[in-house]
């Protein structure tokens, strides 16, 4: 046996009055410690997808499937609580208990991550998208790769990085990262910090990069872009809004492009088709944000010219309140002196003889006028003073806007001027080129003249020139479109 207590215990219990009452414990083994397992505390979501979002409506959003969790260089990604072995126990036929042996877990830092010296803690090496694979290694990748489409499965996009699509960007659904990069896109809406590059084409999609743009082909889509737009075949029923140079290696139908740096296209055209537009040599974004600020600043005016009223009105309401203030507190004088007399009267009047109670119940009756009489006057005195305050409130509260107004203008007004000299040093190239054929009816507008042209030709060059200089400072002169052949 193992673990019996003392022989002069249990003899005391036996002679004792519990005897028959309670149990007695005469023998213990000694409990084992457990083991305890390794552990791993994992500080990033590992499972990002969610079936949808709920709407403010009540409805549900299939298409926005949760965010994807991203971490900052030398963020902690994981840390392991190591394995405890346990300790073996007797029990009272001194037979050993044993334990479980402690199952260990092992730490696994894969590509963009660090591992600790001691083996405990996975930190991030670079900035990213963390990912936990299914053997439990963990990586941060700096691009967001999506193997397949961007569908329901996927759901949006919205990655602070360079995004890779392997297959094809789905109607409806939105991407938003850095660089962007997939095989096509089919009715999508992708916004990208960086440049756009779709192996395939571009079909019924709304694209902004401030970037470049390159496409296979473009079809009825909407394209703002601050860089160059190059697609190696056709362009047809798509709008084009670039600060760069625009480059279409097959042909234009039915298309509408701005580019400031130029056009530069096989074909612009086709017979029966209607005809395309093409801007050149202006900088829409600038001439966009210098509409905003013209905008913003008949507003401000309005809103000054709104005060000023403000302001005059309220000077008009304080006179008024003012002289009323001065007509009845005169008033008031003679109201305080008729009151004053009228009760040194009542007080000087036997009020024992009858004609002396009538004569000052009479008194008592006009003293009684008087006195709401003064009450009224105290009362709109009181209301013209209010009236002034408020009034001056106002005034202030208009002087302080119109102060902030004009802070705002100034700051606009320097911004348009400084917009302006932008402009000026960093002209656009009002060029188009077209190596095949320039289709009738297809319109040309430069930075200060536009043309259409009348008879189909090829192999043309379309170049903007000034040919009279003005002498006036900030007028154009006179320019005039050319067309020479190559």
């Amino acid at each position: 046996m193992y673990g019996i207590v003392d022989n002069k215990k249990i003899d005391s219990f036996i002679e004792s009055d519990i005897f028959y009452k309670k149990a007695f414990k005469i023998a213990e083994g000694n409990a084992p410690e457990q083991t305890q397992n390794a552990t791993i505390k994992y500080f990033f979501p590992r499972h990002r997808l969610k079936a949808g979002t709920i709407r403010e409506d009540g409805t549900m959003d299939f298409r926005e499937r949760g965010d994807i969790p991203q971490v900052e260089k030398g963020t902690v990604l994981a840390v392991k609580k190591s394995a405890v072995e346990g300790k073996v126990g007797k029990n009272i036929y001194n037979d050993t208990v044993r334990v479980k042996p402690a199952r260990d877990i092992r730490l696994k830092a894969g590509k963009g991550t660090v591992l600790s010296e001691d083996r405990l803690k996975i930190t991030a090496a670079v900035s990213g998208h963390p990912k936990l694979a299914r053997d439990g290694t963990i990586f941060v990748y700096e691009s967001f790769v999506v193997q397949g489409d961007v569908d329901y499965e996927t759901g949006n996009i919205d990655y602070q990085g360079d995004v890779i699509i392997r297959g094809c960007i789905q109607n409806g659904f939105k991407v938003k990262g850095n660089n962007i990069k997939a095989q096509s896109i089919d009715g999508a809406t992708v916004l990208a910090e960086g440049n756009v590059t779709i192996d395939q084409g571009i079909n019924e999609a709304n694209i902004s990069a401030r970037g470049m743009l390159n496409a296979k082909f473009i079809q009825n889509s909407d394209i703002t872009c601050l860089g160059d737009v190059t697609t190696e075949r056709e362009l047809v029923e798509s709008k084009i809004n670039s600060n760069g140079i625009c480059t279409i290696k097959g042909v234009v139908i039915n298309s509408k492009i701005a580019a400031k740096m130029g056009v530069y296209a096989r074909q612009i055209g086709m017979e029966k088709a209607p005809a395309s537009t093409v801007r050149v040599g202006i900088d829409t974004f600038a001439e966009k944000d210098l509409e905003i600020i013209g905008e913003t600043l008949a507003k401000k005016e309005n809103e000054q010219n709104q005060l000023r009223e403000i302001i005059a009105e309220s000077h008009g309401n304080i006179y008024t309140a003012e002289a009323k203030i001065m007509r009845v507190s005169e008033t008031k004088e003679q109201h305080d002196d008729e009151r004053m007399d009228l009760l040194s009267k009542i007080s000087a009047i036997d009020g024992n003889a009858n004609e002396g109670k009538n004569k000052q119940a009479q008194m008592q009756a006009a003293l009684k006028r008087l006195i709401k009489t003064g009450e009224e006057i105290n009362q709109t005195i009181t209301l013209c003073r209010d009236s002034i305050r408020e009034m001056k409130q106002k005034i202030s509260e208009s002087e302080q806007m119109m102060e902030k107004n004009s802070r705002e203008i100034t700051r606009l007004l320097d911004e348009r001027h400084n917009l302006i000299k932008w402009l000026e040093n960093n002209p656009g190239f009002s060029i188009v080129k077209v190596e095949g054929k320039l289709m009738a009816g297809t319109r040309v507008y430069g930075r200060y003249c536009d043309k259409t042209i009348e008879n189909s030709i090829s192999a043309a060059v379309i170049k903007e020139e000034q040919i009279n200089r003005t002498v006036r400072e900030n007028e154009p002169g006179v320019w005039k479109l050319y067309i020479t052949r190559i």
